[in-house]
């Protein structure tokens, strides 16, 4: 019973790894676009006006949708349709600083809770007088050490 027990266990963590891994794909190629707000009709124009205007990139949109309730939400996906296209996106959302608008890669439920245990790791390293910088994905540097 214990043996199958564990195979069961194996079994289960092999599904919830292959889940994350088909998940983190579906969402290879999309941002997430927090702070604008605009009408329902005019979503998709708005956000390639952001995109042109304010980081001077011309997007290839496959697709855009507002997640949560649809009055209220400030949160957009838009799935780019190159990687390419992608990249030159996040390398100039540098340059919305000091606006209220914030571009972002779409993270799993489990991307997003490893960036938030980063995040309070660097938080509490710099409250004790250590230097700390988040840089690239899942990665900290402390100190000039690399954490993982």
């Amino acid at each position: 019973m214990k043996e199958e027990n564990e195979k069961l266990k194996v079994r289960v963590r092999n599904l919830e790894a292959k889940f994350e891994e088909q998940n983190r794909d579906k969402k290879k190629l999309n941002i997430v676009i927090k702070g604008i707000q605009v009408q329902d009709a005019l979503v998709r124009e708005k956000v390639e006006e952001v995109l042109q205007e304010k980081i001077s990139v011309k997007p290839e949109i496959r697709e855009v949708f507002r997640v949560g309730k649809v009055e209220a939400s400030k949160i957009i996906v838009v799935t780019i349709e190159t990687w390419q296209n992608k990249i030159e996106i996040i390398k100039k959302k540098k340059t919305l600083k000091g606006t209220n608008i914030r571009i972002e890669n779409d993270l799993t439920v489990k991307e997003r809770e490893i960036q938030t245990y980063i995040k309070a790791f660097a938080e509490k390293a710099r409250n004790e007088g250590k230097r700390a910088k988040i840089v690239r994905y899942q990665k900290l540097i402390v100190d000039g050490k690399e954490w993982k």
